[in-house]
């Protein structure tokens, strides 16, 4: 198996690390340690449509796959910024809202996930029938970090993310 990252994924690599640069360690640890929060990189990667990398170009995605996703993960954690957020709202719960929410429901959320403006942190499948056929989506539409999870559930099968 060749494991010789693409042009494309070299590109990518090299756009985030530039981003991740202009913030640093020293620029997470301080929000860390202060209890704050990293709205500003959080903007940074969104305005570059990094959050979506992995999402179907016909809902504003970049149209690649998990491993696009995890460059951009990676390469974040790499410069000292990682975001691990990422791997549950854009990661999980977009790309469940991706595949298998309806139409309305993609276009209430994925705009505002990819745009980096709206967080979810829990998916309900739910249903007594078959687990597939409703989403329940639950956030608080404030900034990142700043923001708290509840949950919806009903029925008899549950998911959640």
């Amino acid at each position: 198996m060749d494991f010789t990252e693409s042009p494309e994924h070299q590109m990518l690599r090299e756009a985030v690390a530039g981003i991740g640069r202009q913030f640093g360690h020293e620029y997470y640890a301080e929000r860390a340690r202060s209890g704050g929060n990293v709205d500003e990189l959080w903007d940074a990667v969104a305005a570059q449509g990094f959050f979506a990398v992995h999402l179907p170009e016909e809902w504003g995605g970049g149209g690649g796959g998990i491993s696009e996703l995890a460059i951009v993960c990676e390469e974040l954690g790499a410069q000292g910024c990682p975001l691990l957020l990422m791997l549950v709202s854009p990661g999980i719960s977009a790309e469940v809202i991706a595949q298998f929410g309806d139409d309305e429901q993609r276009g209430t959320w994925l705009p505002g996930l990819v745009a980096g403006e709206k967080v979810v942190f829990a998916i309900s499948l739910h249903s007594s029938i078959h687990w597939s056929s409703r989403f329940w989506l639950t956030s608080n539409d404030v900034k990142p970090c700043a923001r708290t999870c509840s949950m919806a559930a009903a029925n008899q099968l549950i998911w959640n993310s």
